[in-house]
C-alpha cells in the first residue's frame, strides 16, 4: 500500500517541488495552501504524514498540528517546515510529538531520508499497539514455551518492550 502524505505550505513554488519529490519517491500525495484547507483536507482524508510549514497566512503551522491531533488521536507523523526556525516554535512542535524539523532551503536528500523514517516509525508504533492488544486478549504471552536459553533471553526482551509505554 502506497503512504498518502500532505504537503501543507503557503508558497506554491515550494508545494509544487515537494509534491514533485514525494510523488518521485512512491508516495501519493495532497496539497494545502493554508491552514485551514489543511484542516479540511485531514477531516476528509486519512494521511500517513503531514509536511507542514510553521508559518501559513491564516493560522500558525503548530496550530493546524494540534487541531489535526483533536481530530484523530492516531494522527499521521508530522514534519515541520520553516525557513526562520525558532527554538521556542521547534521546542513546541516536539512538545506536540512533531517527528521532525526541516529547513528552508530544503535539502531533498535529508528530506527523503527523514520522510522515510518517519513513516517506518509509525508503522512500527502502529505494529506494536496491535500486537500488545493482541497479547492483551489473549491473556499475555505467558502461554508461550520457551525452553532453549536464546528462545527465554528473546521473551526477556519481549516481556521489556511489551512492560514500556513507547
Amino acid at each position: 500500500m502506497t503512504e498518502k502524505l500532505l504537503v501543507v505550505d503557503d508558497e506554491k513554488l515550494v508545494r509544487w517541488s515537494l509534491r514533485q519529490k514525494c510523488v518521485e519517491w512512491g508516495y501519493r500525495t495532497l496539497e494545502a495552501s493554508t491552514g485551514g484547507e489543511a484542516l479540511r483536507t485531514a477531516k476528509s482524508e486519512n494521511f500517513d504524514l503531514i509536511l507542514l510549514d510553521v508559518r501559513l497566512p491564516d493560522m500558525s503551522g503548530l496550530d493546524v498540528f494540534k487541531q489535526v491531533r483533536d481530530i484523530d488521536e492516531d494522527s499521521p507523523a508530522v514534519i515541520m517546515i520553516t525557513a526562520v526556525p525558532q527554538l521556542e516554535e521547534v521546542k513546541a512542535a516536539i512538545r506536540m510529538g512533531a517527528y521532525d524539523f526541516i529547513g528552508k532551503p530544503i535539502d531533498f536528500d535529508e528530506l527523503r531520508n527523514t520522510v522515510k523514517n518517519a513513516l517506518e516509525t509509525t508503522h512500527l508504533r502502529s505494529e506494536v499497539q496491535s500486537l500488545r492488544g493482541e497479547l492483551r486478549s489473549r491473556g499475555g504471552f505467558r502461554e508461550i514455551v520457551a525452553v532453549a536459553s536464546r528462545t527465554q533471553e528473546l521473551m526477556g526482551l519481549v516481556r521489556k518492550v511489551a512492560a514500556s509505554e513507547t
